[in-house]
Order: structure tokens, then sequence, then C-alpha cells
């Protein structure tokens, strides 16, 4: 018997009732304003921590729907490996993405010099590992994975993917990760780099001076004996020559080993603003990644649940303490969608039970409508927001829009008006 998604929603919470509460366990944050929304709404964030390091080893997560099955994008930020923040770095790919039907992780990872380039790599296989154990919880599908970085977390995405030993480690199966996209890296040959391109003593600085751990952590030699690699996206900035020549190299590796790799010049860009754009309406990039990626995934239908949906308000809530004897009672050790395989086979649940099981599926079937309308209204209304209120995000795009209504394109007066 299949399980309706409203059950396993509703037992997801159930579990975290009936079971001591973990380190791990979800922790809500502050919810993240859409970048172009009307006032209130707003894009589900939980930030969780997946090592021992609560800031550096903590994953934001967006478009959180228990239930759901959406395949993950996971976004590695830049920072010339020693700086860098998983919220400040994600710009406006989660509402793209979310608004495309993906889920969307930006995860953090140690840095140099306090940790090595190893265990940062490592951080983020361990991330991977972590989102897939918790998939049914997030809503996202553990075996369809696109891996994102910029600048230092494109180096480290490829490295993290392209090195088995990291995700070996970790648990996690290479075949989960569909495609990587890499937004202009210049340290995929970290010789080439330290002997003729930019940044030598940068270079030097975060991978010391031997020759053989420039090797080691240079993802162009993993490439050249890679087996049936996952396909590449890779852009660099126009006029940036380290980073073409690297990214041209490294997609030449992975062609010759059998693999698919697409390598593309954006233009106009500088290297901050390739990523601070990505997923605005009109970025060429966001349409490239968007394009090569979609064919190799099954997306879901456009999410965005509000602001405390993992805080089991209302009819979630009720679930949590109506139903918590009858799992014990009728499903002893069972948690998660395996108690609402078996509840859903019971005929002796209590009435409260089942009353609180109704509710709470009215509440999914509301909470879902209306959100596909979210990824529409992105993309309409993200070149007024650029070319109005320029700089500006969530509430304050909202209410500089408002005061420019007169301004605004016919395309996000009319998107605004299906809201």
């Amino acid at each position: 018997m299949s399980v309706p998604n409203s059950i396993a929603l509703a037992f997801v919470v159930l579990a975290s009732a009936c079971s001591p509460m973990r380190r791990d366990a979800l922790r809500p944050v502050a919810p993240v304003p859409d970048p172009i929304a009307r006032p209130g709404a707003t894009l589900a964030v939980a930030t969780l921590a997946y090592g021992p390091d609560d800031a550096l080893n903590a994953v934001d997560v967006y478009g959180v729907e228990p239930g759901a099955h959406r395949p993950l994008v996971v976004f590695v930020h830049g920072g010339g490996w020693t700086t860098g923040d998983k919220g400040s770095a994600a710009g406006a790919k989660p509402p793209f993405f979310v608004g495309e039907g993906f889920a969307f992780a930006s995860t953090n990872y140690r840095l140099r010099p306090g940790a090595t380039i190893e265990q940062g790599a490592q951080d983020i296989a361990d991330s991977i590992a972590f989102l897939r154990s918790r998939s049914a919880e997030l809503g996202i599908d553990p075996d369809q994975i696109i891996l994102q970085g910029h600048s230092a977390g494109a180096h480290l995405a490829a490295l993290t993917y392209l090195d088995p030993v990291y995700f070996e480690q970790a648990g996690v199966p290479r075949t989960a990760v569909k495609a990587i996209s890499l937004l202009d890296g210049a340290g995929y040959d970290v010789a080439r780099q330290v002997e003729a391109g930019a940044n030598r003593e940068t270079y030097l600085a975060v991978f010391g001076a031997e020759e053989a751990d420039w090797a080691r952590l240079s993802p162009l030699t993993h490439a050249r004996r890679a087996t049936s690699p996952a396909p590449f996206v890779i852009h660099h900035i126009e006029g940036r020559e380290d980073s073409k020549v690297q990214s041209e190299a490294l997609a030449g590796a992975l062609k010759a080993q059998g693999g698919r790799a697409s390598v593309d010049s954006a233009q106009d860009k500088t290297h901050e603003s390739l990523n601070k754009e990505f997923g605005l309406a009109g970025d060429v990039p966001t349409t490239e990644v968007l394009a090569f990626v979609r064919p190799l995934v099954t997306p879901g239908a456009p999410g965005g649940l509000p602001a405390g949906t993992l805080r089991a308000p209302g009819a979630l809530a009720e679930v949590r303490e109506a139903c918590a004897a009858d799992a014990q009672r009728l499903c002893p050790g069972m948690r998660g969608t395996s108690a609402a395989a078996c509840l859903s086979q019971e005929t002796s649940t209590s009435a409260e039970c089942r009353s609180a099981l109704s509710a709470a599926e009215a509440a999914l079937g509301a909470r879902r409508e209306g959100t596909s309308a979210a990824g529409e209204l992105l993309r309409a209304c993200a070149p007024d927001v650029a070319r109005l209120c320029a700089g500006m995000t969530g509430r304050d795009a909202a209410a500089c829009l408002r005061s420019h209504r007169d301004r605004l394109s016919e395309a996000c007066r009319a998107a605004a008006a299906n809201r």
C-alpha cells in the first residue's frame, strides 16, 4: 500500500515527538524572504549541523517540504579557501531553483588555515551524506543531486566529486550526483596556477610548497583517471585566461574518459557578478546551467513552503500529540515513513489520530496552492528589481517595487496580479 504524502509528513513530525532530540535535529532559523514577493511571503530555510563545528559544519536548506521528492542542488561557496559563508554566497539561487522544482542547499565547510583542503573537501562530502540521510524529512531525492560551486568552491566541488576518497569516506555513491556546475574556478590544476597563473602567493599559502600535494589536490589529476564521470557544465568569465585554460583542460580530461563536459564563456561578467547574478531573470549562465541539468533529473513541482513549516504548527502539532500513542502501541520502534506505512494499514487507530491526520492532509493541500506562481513571479520581476531597486532583497525590494508601480514592466505587473 502506498503511503500518502500527508501521512508521511505527519509522521516526520511524530518521529521527533517519540525519540530524544539529537544534536543534528532540524533547527529552523528565521525565514529568508523571497527576493521578489508580496509582503509576508517567505521561502522557508532550515539550518542543520552536520559535523562537530556548529558554524562551519552547517548547511542551509531551502524549499523543504517533507514527503516531497525533489532533486537537490548543493552549492559550495567561494572565498579563496579561507573565507566565505553559505548564506551570503547563495544570492538569488535558492528562490530560482526552488521555483524550478528543485530543493536547494548551501553548505559551509572548514577553512584554511584552521583546516586542510582535504578536511574541507571531506566536509562537503559529509554534508551531502547528511542531507541524503534526512531526505524524507527534507523532501529531497537522495539520488538526484546537482553539485555546484563558485571560485574556490568550484575547485572543492570538483575535487570532492572526482577524488573518490571523499565520497567513499562519507558513504555517498557517486551515481547520486547527476551533474556538476562550476562557476569561474581556476584551481583545477594547482601546479599550473602556482607556476604560471595569477595569485601565486595565495596558492602557495593555501596548498603549500609540495608538488605532490598540488597534484593530489588538483581535480584535473583525478579527472584523468575518472570512470564514468557525471556531466560537467563549466563557466569562466570572459577575459580571465587562467580560468579559461583550466576549464578547458578539465573538460578535455573528462571527455577523454568518456564523460560529457561543456565549457561556456560568461560574457559581460566579473568573477563576483557571475555568482551574484546567478538565478536572476535573463541571466545567461543561469539559463545555460538549467538547460544542461534539467534533462538529467526529474524536477518536482515548484515549491517554497511558508516559514514555520518545520515547527509543525496547527494541524501538524495536533498530529504529533494525537498519534504518538497509536504509533507506540501499533508500530513500536518505527519512525517516519515506516510508521506511516504501518499505521496506514491498521484499522484500530484512534478516532483522535484519524481526525488529526485528515486535518494535516487538508493543511498540506492548502499550503501547496499557489506555490507554482512563486517561480513565475521571481522570473518576471527580477529585471525590475535590478533596474529600480538595485541591491535590495526581500521586503525591502517589495516595498521599493510598490513605490514604483507606474514604472514596472507589464510582465511584473501581470505576475504580481496573479499572486
